[in-house]
Parts: C-alpha cells; structure tokens; sequence
C-alpha cells in the first residue's frame, strides 16, 4: 500500500524515488520530512511498454538534433520537414557536414586557450609599462641583445595570436558561434587591424634602421603607442573572468580602481618626462646636474629610474590634489600638460571618494544590512522617547535575531525558485528549528517548509514572561532552548497546568481558533522561541488549503489536553500549587510521573525569583567521573589535560543550575559577571593604549623613557594575565548553555584566540636577544650592544619589525562587547566619534612609519636622507664633524639660498624627542587632507616611493572621511530628512495635480501630523521585529501622552488591559482637522470611532432638515434657510471625549448631526474597516471593547449635560422661527393664489405671480 499524504492522497509503490536529489543530510538527519518531499513531488512515469519504432525513432532523432544544436550552434541548424526518420537521417548529415567545417574552429574556453590568453595578457601589461617609458628616454633596444629577442618573441605570440583569432569561435547571445564566416567577419571589423599595426613594428623599423631613414624611423616609433590598445582588448577579456567568488567584490573594485589610477598615473608620468625633456624643458638631460636642486626636480642626471620616479611621484601629487610644489611647471608647454592633469586627477580624485563610499556599504554587505536594520530601529526609539532599558533590549533583541535567520528579505530572494529548490534551501537554512521542533513532524511538509520563512526567534531571561493570561494571542511560539512554565489563576493563586521544553509548542490553538491565549507562559531557565504570527498562520494555510485539516487536528489534541488538566484537582506540591495532570511538552502526565522525570522543578531549584544571586545553566562533570584524583590539583590537571573526557559524550556530563558564586568556588569564571565585564572593559582600555605606543616604540627605538617602556611591560603582563583568566572562563556553548568543563574550555580557546593574544603579548625583543641599555639620564636604549652592522644590523631590523605582531591586539577589539553606555549615544556622535578614530589612527600610525623608514633605508654618500641632514648649508657641502640633526626639515627647491629649519636638535646619542613625533602626525594629516604645505619633502628616491604609498592611501582615507562626513552631515535617515523627503514627495504630488493653495496647505498638515505621531520610519516592520511583550512595551512607552487623552483607556488596567491598549493603538490612525472643515455629517456617516487628541470639535444639527422630516416646514423654506442661523450647537468636545460610535455599540445616532472641527484638532481613529478585521480575528476583543466605549459614552453624555440643557432651549427658538417663516410662506402662497389679473394690467404682476407660483409647497 502506498503510504498516504498529510492531506490525504495516496501515493503509489513507485513513487520511491524523489525527481529532486536531496542531499545525504537532509535524508538521515531529517527522514520524515525526506519523506514527505519524495512522495509530495509529482515523478516522471517510466516510458510506455507500447511506444512503437517511430516514437523511439522520433525520441532518438530529437536527442540527436538537441546535441548537434549544442554542438554546431543553433544558427547552423536547418529548418526540415517531413517523418521522424527523414528528419534524422537529416539531421545525421548536417551534423557530420557541420564537423567536417568546424573542426579548425578553435573553442575559447579549451584550458590551453585559455592559458595562451593569459600569457598574452602578461605580454599586453608588459607592452603597456615599457612602451610609454622608452618614449620620452629615447631608449632603443640593440639588436639581437636578450631583452630585443624575449620582446620579438613578445610579438611573434601576438602574431600567432591573430592568426588564431581568425578560428576561435565568439560569444553572442549566450552561445558560441562556430561559424567560419561569421568569426572572420567580426574580427576583421574589429580588433584585427590594431592588432596588426601593433605587431609588425619591429620589422618595419629593422628595415628602415638598416636604410639610415632616422627621422622616420622616430615616427614610426610613436606607432608603439598603438599597443595601448591591446589594453582595452585584455579589459574586454578579464570583464569576462568571475572574480567575485575568490575575492570580496567590494575589495575587488578598489583593486581595480587603484590599479587603474596607477595605469593614469604611469601614462602621465611618461607624458611629463616627454615634455619636460623637450627643448625649453627643465629636465633636459644635458643641463642636469649632481645638485639636490636638480634631483628634486628631475631625479638623479643619468638614472633613469630615478627620473621616472620623481615624474610619478608629480602625477601622484598632483591628481591626489597634494601638490607639495617641490616639482612645478616652468614653462607653457608643461603649465597646459599640469591643467589637463589636474582636470584628470579631480576626475580620479571623484571617483575615489564615490567608490570608496561605495565599497564601505558594500564590502560587508549582510553587516551593512544589519546596522541599517539596528540603526533604524534606535532611530525610532530615539524619536520615541524610549526608555534607556527598552532601548537596550530591543538592540540586544535585534542582533540576536540576526544571528539566527538573515538579514535581507528572504521572501524576495525565492519568489522566483521552483518548490523543490525553494524547499531545500529552507531546509538548509532552518535546519536548527527543524531538528528541534516536533511540529515538522506532524504537519504536511509543504505548510512546515512555508511557515518555517515566517518564524522570528526571541530570547526569554528566567523568569520572564512570555505572554499572559487572557491576553490578544497575536503569535503562536515553538521552544528551541529552556523550559517554560504554564500557569492559570485559580482562586486567586497561580496553578501550574503544563510544562513546555524543547521542541514543543503553545498557543498554537489559540492563534488558529481567534481565542485569547489560554495561560501564562513564564521561563523557568534562560531558553529561546521561535514566534509566528497569526497573520502569516493564516496566510501559510491559505497557500496550502489540503494542510489545513492536519492543523485542526492539532488544535483539537491541544484543546482536548488542556480541557483535561481544567478537570483535574489541584494540590500543593512544595511551594506550588499544581494540577495532578498536567501538559508535557505534547502529552499528559501525572504529577508524580513529572516529579519523576524533572525533580528539580518542583523543589524550587529551577525558579530564582527568590534568589538575589542570578544563576545560569552550565555543563559540567559528574562527581563519579572524578576517579581516583582526589586533591585539586591532580583533578585540574586532569580536566586541563583531558582524560577521559569525550566532547560527544553526554554520561560524564552533567547539566545543574548554578551562580557566579559557586562556578567561582570551582574556579570557573562568568563571563556575564559584573567583575568579568568590568575586566573586558579594562583589557580593552589597555589594548587600545598598546596599539598607540607600538608603532610610537618602533619608530623611536634608539630612545624611550623608562616611564613608557614600563607601559608597554605593564601591558604585555596584563595580556598574559588575560590568557590564563581565558583559559578558566565559562563560554555559551552551541546548546545555549554555559560550558563550564576545564578541557572543553581549553580547546575551543585555544582553537580560537589563542594563538593572536599569545603573538600580541610576548615580549619578542628579549625573546630574539635584542638587549637594552640604560644611560645616565635613565633612558633606556634598545639599540642593543655589539656589532651594528652586517647580520647584527640585519637582526635589529628584524626584531623591530616582528614587534609588529603585536598590533593583531586590533582583533581583540573585535571580540570586546562594547559598553551599553556607548551604545546608548546618539547614532551621529558615534560615527563621528568612529571617523575622527580612524583619522587620528591612521595618521598616527603613518607618522609613526616615517619615522621608522629611516632604519631600513641606507644613507647615500651625501648624507641625503630624511630625518637626518648635515647641520652646515644645505647646499655647500658642509659639515660638523660628529653632529648631525635628526628632525624633519624645511625646505625650497626654488630657492636654494633659504636656510633649512629644524624642529628640533638632539644630542648626538638620538634620544626620544617628542618633536619628531609631532611633526611626522603633521605631515600625515596635511597628507592625508591633501592639503600639502610642502615644508617637509622627502630627500631621496626610497623616501618619495614612501610618500607615493601615503598619497595613495590618504587619499582612500580622506574619501572615506569625506563621504562619511557627507552622510554624516545630511544624514539621509534621520527623522528630519526622511519626514522633509517625503514632505517633498507629497508637495510634488500636488503640484502636479494642481491642487489648489487651501487644500494643499490641508493635506501638508494632516500628513505632517501623521509623520508626527506615527514617525516616517516603517514602524510596522520595527514593531514586527518585536516579541509580544516587548512590543507591547514599545507601544505603550511610544503613546504614555496619547493614552491620557483616550477616555476608554483610563478604565484599562492591569496586564490584560494593556495588552488591549497597545492592541488598538497599533491599529489606530492619526487624522488632523483644521478649525471649519467637516469631520462627517448624517448624509455619509461615520466611518469609525473618532477620539478627541487636542483641540475641539462641535457636534451641531441641522433643525431645518428636522423640521422637514417632519412636515413642519416645506422643501423650499429647508433649502434656503442660512445654516449659521439653522444649526444649531448640541455640544462641544474637548480633548478625551469621543464620536462616531454609535453604530458599535448598537445605539442611534443624532439626526441630521454635523461633525466640525472648531479649531485645529487632532484624533486618533478607529476605523470601521479595523473593527470589522478584528472582529474576524480576535472576536473576544469586541464585547471588551463595546463594553469600554458604552461606559465612556455613558459618563461622556453625564458631563455634556448642562450643554444639552442649552442646546434644547436653542433648538426651540429656530424652531419657532422657521415654523413663523413657513407660516408666512404659506399666508403668501394663499394671497398670490387668490388675487386675480384684471385686462391691462402690467406685465410685472405676472412676474409676481411667477414669484408666487416658484415658493408654493411641491
């Protein structure tokens, strides 16, 4: 028999197999549900026994004709009529004609093709570099020399290469094309000729050289530039490379970006030294000299690399916007060539501001998701007003919620899956939730997959309280961790009626049959829950309609179990007073058979109401495991080491309700104590102390206070103190409980931290035997003893720069909760906090290494580099014997007779000068901000390749900051510029409507009014985000004003009653009402329960109409009447009465009443359309509500009495003066009717007659 699906279809034998492979785990750790997707998923039936020869021919001939599509092209294929085997004996033919004519066609993603491509790509770079380079050197290759023959091998490959271009087949339309033609076709009308002209240059200058033809041989040179081409062809090439699954696309566009400033740069630089080196250029070859003046302008005279160095350190300078101005234009030629840099390098400077901007949002594009998320919510919060302790919960909420399911819409991404793909991915994302809960087992597999997108998970403390008694069941909830009690008031004492664990559901019943929630629900332990609302209940049983029979079923089996423990008597057990059958997890049991399976439960060690201590759950092992190790120290090291203990092995391992205290007795840390926290907090402190002092220790090495040397020792002891306090902390394990096993502690840390604190905390200088002096003045000096040159130099420097091992102390950041004090700052002042850090940082750290450079660049003969310059003139060649100044310097390229000034000058022995220090932060920051005084310059060519780097890197720090700056000062999703965006949306609306002024000016201040009270956040999805009880809290603390001006919610107490009040608000509207304009009348009627915010409204009747109604006066006298004179005033509402609600409550409304707004009013609205939604999903609501609102009426007509008293005296007198205007209308009509025309009289009493005729009664 074949085995029947949840919605009670049979399925046949054969259908065993699934169409769709799952994979091995989904079959073995999740079998019911692999079963279900075998059997729910239609499978192809096995061919027919009765197909005859020509259908199999016919198969035969169309698998035939689909591969030699695939493998000729779809254009190749012919269009043929007739029988199956004429179409295959064809298609047979076609196919072999068609190999026979491409078998020379070369298919491009063959792997020696590709290979062959890259090497050409290598020899496209090279092309790029060098060509542009000879130019302006005139550099000419000897013939027959090693580099002229690898290079006309170079273009020997490029000449192969267009021979193979002419038979490899192209892409076009998702498809290679094969066909001769077509390739040759394109390609000739392509890249063929520049190819071409890039190739055969060498030859045709081999043969013009050897004629004496020089100057054409020049021209024909520039012809070189046309293999600067071959870069966009290898642009085309690589766009077509998927990099993005080995690199971080973002990361990978900054490579790119970079790259492609370096390549401007290159060309620029080339085209610099092209002019610079022409006639009346400065750099002309024969007028250089060895003077420093002419190396900072030009570069050393006869080094070529120097001079392409100094040219590139001008195009880096001049397009970062630096422009130190030791290197300037001198003529025209070179002032215009400066202006078209300068315009090209503010184009690269925008771009770089743009992307990096970009690749920030980008780079991590599930965190960027998830602060913006975070972010929007702490706005709102912010706007709102919420108290500090909510705001924390709900940042705490939110990113808990991301850990476990994604931050992106999920939904959006697998609208376009089929079933069974969409399926699996959800298995594969949810697998958590559908190992644990038990629901995935006794529903239809397509429901559980379409409610497990719609689960939101939430983390309960002990003793929190999921949801209470008789509250509005808005969600259902399936426990992953913990266990939950169930209590119901009896008698005014607290009975237990179920226990609820991993696994299991509640409310479940509730949620599908419209019914206030049954119990209140309390966390005994720290556990977690999925939630799901009823709105996405109902709707994933909508899509699948056949499940919904499986569900009833589920509700009834709870019902039925719950209406079983209502029967039962109670008793105390201990200190709780339970039934004597309760709900476990999914069944019933006996009192006694639960005391059996959780005794700690009902003796109290489970609840820590009581207790002032908080406890936590935590592992650990069994007394009987200890053995034969009797004294602590043999058990310690037991458990260190790990004897007989198996991280999968559950009999050793015990599970207990402890508190910090006794996990401290054991020598186990909390790592959610106070203590514990405060010492992170302090480790931090120090961490960030250390990162500073670093790189200031490695780039003054030859000098440090003993004060700061004590620091950096203090630092590295506190960090080995940290290692071993690790080693002895308790971690939150992948079951939610707090591990508390020495072993199991040890190896995850050492599989995880261990190795960065141990790197950023040895003390490696005296570790590789660098030593340390102390002078008379008590400095101490790590220049060390020995022999300072040779291997003993190239040691130092190693040591030096291992010491920057220790900036991994970064990482440790990473893992520090940062302090909810901080957090609680506003979003503003911390990113402007977070940009001003990393600026400062930075530049710290880039001042630092300039310094540092100087170890690990060797000094010319001259004595010409950076930080060290001979005291005498900068330009004589002077010098003081012994004396030398370490500290930067100023100087002039353009006038040499202007003395050098110095920060500062030491000593001969180089000690600490904080001057240097300063002076090498101000060079970055006039770096980085591109401002570039130009007082201190490098002196030599490792020194401007340095600067080089600096440029480039500030620039990306200084886009950064200035994007960040931009987004910073606008902020684009504050309160006020999200409200004034849409202000502008709507004003644009209106403009295009060409709305008049008065009704423009009404519709701005109802929506500015409706951003005011409800915010222009989507407050629906942050409220969404939220469990029950804490959006409850939310609503409440967001509305404390508006609640004082609701008459029915001043009745409303208690936990039920404010589960009713954040249930309506949530679901009321904000409307506004300027003084005049009319809320409803007795034509149309109100469309729902109207609340008085501020402001007042006046309810009037029209006594005409009335009297009409009731014959006293005529249609005429009704309609021409003045309706300032006719309505007459009932009474006035002020803020906290309300209207429109009659029909609710079954009561008649006033007759022919006018609802006006007698100044600027505000209401919130209950509208008809949501009294009606909630009598269909929560019926139990109306009768409160009902009851709610006649009791305010009720009190509300007792306070307008006096109002009433007035309005009928009123009412009398317009009564008796329109029963006076009709009488005398009548008298009127009377006289006119009797009055008779004599013969000539005037025409006028016609008219009057008219007159008379047009007032008569109809």
């Amino acid at each position: 028999m074949g085995r029947s699906l949840p919605g009670g279809t049979a399925r046949s034998p054969r259908c065993s197999v699934p169409r769709f492979p799952l994979a091995a785990d989904v079959s073995t750790c999740f079998y019911p549900i692999y079963q279900d997707l075998s059997q729910a998923v239609p499978h192809n039936p096995p061919p027919s026994s009765f197909d005859d020869s020509a259908q199999r021919q016919a198969m035969k001939a169309s698998n035939i004709f689909a591969k030699t599509a695939s493998d000729v092209g779809a254009d190749a294929m012919p269009k043929f009529k007739g029988n199956s085997a004429q179409i295959l004996l064809k298609v047979k033919a076609k196919a072999r004609q068609q190999r026979m004519r491409n078998r020379y066609i070369i298919n491009p993603d063959l792997p020696n093709k590709v290979a062959f491509d890259l090497t050409i790509g290598l020899f496209v770079i090279y092309s790029v570099l060098v060509v542009p380079l000879r130019i302006p050197f005139g550099y000419q290759l000897e013939w027959y020399s090693p580099l002229w023959c690898i290079e006309a091998t170079m273009d020997f490959c490029f000449l192969m290469d267009i021979c193979l271009s002419f038979f490899t087949a192209f892409m076009e339309d998702d498809h290679l094309v094969f066909n001769h033609n077509k390739i040759i076709r394109r390609y000739c009308f392509s890249w063929f000729v520049p190819d071409l002209l890039s190739t055969i240059t060498i030859p045709i200058e081999m043969a013009i050289g050897r004629g004496g033809h020089t100057d054409i041989l020049k021209i024909l040179r520039m012809l070189r530039m046309v293999k600067l081409l071959r870069l966009v062809k290898l642009a085309s090439k690589m766009s077509s490379l998927n990099l993005t699954e080995y690199l971080n696309p973002a990361l990978l566009r900054l490579l790119q970006l970079m790259l492609k400033i370096l390549l401007i740069a290159h060309f620029i630089a080339c085209a610099w030294l092209f002019i610079t080196k022409m006639e009346e250029g400065q750099c002309q070859e024969d007028k250089l000299t060895d003077s420093i003046g002419d190396w900072q302008t030009c570069g050393w005279k006869g080094n070529q690399y120097s001079q392409y160095l100094a040219a590139f350190y001008w195009a880096i300078a001049t397009m970062m916007a630096v422009g130190y101005g030791d290197i300037s234009a001198v003529n025209s030629d070179e002032r215009l060539f400066a202006i078209a840099t300068q315009l090209v390098g503010a184009i690269c400077f925008g771009f770089i501001i743009a992307t990096v901007s970009v690749i920030l949002e980008t780079f991590d594009p599930c965190g960027t998701a998830k602060r913006e998320r975070l972010e929007e919510m702490m706005r709102y919060a912010h706007e709102k007003q919420l108290t500090v302790d909510l705001q924390r919960r709900m940042r705490r909420h939110v990113n808990y919620t991301f850990t476990l399911i994604t931050v992106f819409k999920e939904k959006s991404v697998m609208q376009f899956l089929p079933d069974h793909v969409r399926w699996k991915l959800i298995f594969f994302t949810r697998h958590r939730a559908f190992h644990s809960l038990t629901i995935s087992r006794k529903l239809d597999v397509r429901l559980v997959m379409t409610l497990a997108q719609a689960l939101r998970p939430a983390q309960a403390a002990a003793n929190d309280v999921i949801v209470y008694h008789n509250d509005v069941a808005e969600d259902c909830y399936f426990v992953l961790k913990g266990t939950f009690l169930a209590t119901r008031v009896e008698k005014n004492i607290p009975t237990l009626v179920g226990v609820y664990r991993v696994g299991s559901d509640f409310e479940l019943d509730a949620v599908t049959n419209c019914k206030p929630v049954t119990a209140t629900y309390t966390a005994v332990t720290a556990g977690e829950v999925m939630w799901l609302t009823q709105k996405e209940l109902w709707k994933a049983v909508g899509q699948h309609p056949s499940s919904a029979e499986g569900l009833k079923e589920l509700c009834a089996n709870n019902e039925r179990m719950l209406e079983e423990v209502d029967e039962s008597a109670s008793q105390k057990w201990n200190e709780l007073q339970t039934k004597e059958v309760l709900i476990l997890c999914d069944r019933l049991v006996s009192l006694r058979e639960l005391a059996e399976n959780m005794p700690d439960l009902l003796t109290g060690n489970y609840t820590d109401a009581d207790k002032k201590e908080s406890m936590i759950t935590t592992w650990r092992l069994k007394p009987a495991d200890s053995g034969g190790f009797s004294t602590p120290l043999a058990r310690f090291a037991r458990q260190l080491c790990g004897v007989s203990i198996n991280a999968d092995d559950e009999d050793v391992i015990s599970e207990s309700r402890e508190s910090s205290k006794a996990m401290l007795k054991r020598g186990i840390l909390d790592p959610t104590h106070d203590l514990k926290v405060a010492w992170d907090a302090y480790i931090g402190i120090w961490t960030i102390l250390s990162i500073f002092m670093i790189p200031l220790n490695i780039a003054f090495e030859f000098g440090m206070p003993a004060s700061v040397k004590m620091l950096g020792y203090a630092a590295d002891g506190f960090f080995i103190l940290d290692i071993l306090v690790n080693f002895r902390t308790a971690y939150l394990n992948e079951n939610g409980v707090y591990d508390t096993i020495p072993a199991r502690i040890a190896k995850r840390y050492c599989s995880t931290w261990f190795a960065v604190d141990l790197a950023s905390s040895l003390p490696w200088m005296h570790i590789l035997g660098e030593g340390e002096s102390r002078g008379d003045d008590g400095i101490v000096d790590d220049a060390g003893g020995g022999d300072s040159s040779g291997s003993g130099a190239s040691l130092i420097k190693l040591v030096r720069l291992i010491r920057l091992l220790k900036l991994v102390r970064l990482l440790k950041l990473t893992r520090l909760a940062i302090p909810e004090v901080i957090q609680d700052l506003d979003i503003s002042v911390k990113k402007a906090f977070k940009i001003s850090g990393i600026l400062a940082f930075v530049a710290h750290m880039i001042g630092c290494l300039w310094k540092a450079w100087k170890p690990l660049v060797a000094t010319d003969d001259d004595g010409m580099e950076w930080w060290y310059e001979r005291s005498g003139s900068p330009w004589d060649g002077s010098e003081s014997e012994g004396v030398r100044n370490t500290a930067f310097t100023y100087m002039s390229a353009v006038n040499a007779t202007r003395p050098f000034q110095f920060w500062a000058e030491d000593d001969k022995t180089g000690k600490y000068n904080w001057e240097q220090y300063f002076a090498g932060l101000y060079w970055a920051f006039t770096t980085m901000t591109t401002v570039g005084y130009g007082d201190i310059l490098p002196r030599n060519d490792v020194e401007r390749l340095y600067a080089i780097v600096i440029m480039l890197t500030g620039a990306t720090v200084f886009g950064y900051i200035v994007g960040s700056v931009s987004t910073l000062a606008n902020d684009p999703n504050g309160t006020t510029a999200k409200t004034n965006r849409y202000m502008k949306k709507v004003s644009s609306y209106l403009s295009e409507q060409e709305i008049d002024r008065d009704m423009r000016d009404e519709i701005r201040r109802a929506v500015r009014y409706a951003m005011k009270r409800k915010t222009p956040f989507n407050e629906v999805e942050i409220l969404n985000m939220l469990p029950q009880t804490m959006r409850q809290e939310t609503i409440l603390q967001s509305n404390r004003e508006l609640i004082n001006q609701i008459f029915i919610f001043r009745r409303m107490s208690g936990t039920h009653g404010q589960n009713l009040i954040s249930y309506l608000l949530q679901r009321m509207r904000p409307y506004y009402f300027a003084p005049d304009q009319t809320v409803f009348d007795w034509r149309n009627g109100a469309d729902g329960v109207y609340f008085v915010v501020s402001g007042e409204m006046t309810i009037e009747q029209n006594v005409a109409e009335l009297l009409l109604e009731n014959g006293e006066v005529n249609k005429v006298v009704a309609e021409n009447s003045d309706p300032d004179e006719t309505n007459v005033l009932v009474a006035t509402l002020k803020p906290g009465r309300l209207f429109g609600h009659e029909n609710l409550v079954g009561d008649d409304e006033m007759p022919y009443s006018i609802y006006r707004a007698s100044t600027y009013c505000s209401t919130h609205v209950l509208l008809a359309s949501v009294v009606a939604e909630i009598a269909e999903t929560q019926p139990s609501i109306i009768a409160y509500l009902q009851t709610a609102i006649r009791r305010a009426a009720t009190e509300q007509d007792s306070a307008m009495e006096p109002q009433i008293a007035k309005y009928k005296l009123e009412l009398d007198i317009v009564k008796g003066r329109l029963r006076g205007e009709a009488s005398a209308a009548r008298a009127l009509f009377q006289f006119r009717k009797k009055k008779t025309v004599t013969p000539g009289a005037p025409h006028a009493g016609n008219g009057m007659m008219g007159q008379g005729a047009k007032i008569a009664p109809s």
